[in-house]
């Protein structure tokens, strides 16, 4: 178990969010679409995915 909001402690999980924040939901995800439903962003979250590996 980590502390919430110590990313020296669990630095890779906070970058790997922080990134997802940045690229995904900030940039493309809420500004060019709207989702009727959880599954859409689940896809396009899949899809981002594959791109960031």
């Amino acid at each position: 178990m980590t502390n919430a909001c110590h990313p020296q402690t669990n630095e890779i999980a906070e970058r790997f969010h922080w990134t997802m924040k940045q690229e995904f939901y900030d940039g493309v995800a809420f500004r060019k679409k709207i989702y009727e439903n959880v599954g859409e962003l689940q896809k396009n979250i899949d899809k981002w995915l594959k791109y960031y590996n």
